[in-house]
C-alpha cells in the first residue's frame, strides 16, 4: 500500500515539475529557442523530470524519510507490545471471575445473586 501511495505522490510530483518547467519554457527569450530544435526541447521536457526522480537528491531524501518512519514505526511497535499484553493480562482475569462465577453458578443462584455477579463481571470486562 505505501509502495502505490509513493508512486502516486512522485508521479503527482512530475507532473507538477513538468508544469513548471513547460510554464518557463513558455516565458524565455525567443532567442533562447534559436539555439535549440523543437525535438530537443520535448526530449527534454520528458527526460529530464525522470532524472530528477532518479537522481541522488531524491534518494537522500527518501533516505532520511524513511529512516524516520522505520524509528517511529519502531516505537509504536513497542507501544503496541506493552498494550497488548496489558489487554490480554486483563482478559485473563476477566475470564477468572467468569470462570469463578459459572463455576459456582448454584450458589450465586442460591443466593439470589446474579444481579451482583452479573455487575462485577461487567466491572472486570470495562477495566480490560
Amino acid at each position: 500500500m505505501s509502495g502505490v501511495l509513493f508512486a502516486y505522490t512522485t508521479e503527482r510530483q512530475m507532473k507538477k515539475l513538468r508544469a513548471q518547467v513547460l510554464r518557463h519554457l513558455l516565458y524565455l527569450n525567443i532567442r533562447w529557442y534559436d539555439k535549440l530544435e523543437s525535438p530537443q526541447l520535448s526530449s527534454r521536457l520528458t527526460v529530464d523530470p525522470i532524472k530528477a526522480k532518479d537522481g541522488w537528491n531524491i534518494t537522500l531524501v527518501m533516505t532520511c524519510s524513511m529512516s524516520c518512519m522505520v524509528i517511529s514505526m519502531g516505537a509504536m511497535l513497542k507501544i503496541m507490545q506493552k498494550r497488548a499484553v496489558h489487554v490480554q493480562q486483563m482478559y485473563a482475569e476477566a475470564g477468572a471471575v467468569a470462570e469463578e462465577i459459572l463455576g459456582s453458578i448454584r450458589t450465586v443462584s442460591s443466593l439470589n445473586a446474579e444481579k451482583r455477579a452479573f455487575h462485577w463481571s461487567t466491572c472486570w470486562l470495562s477495566m480490560s
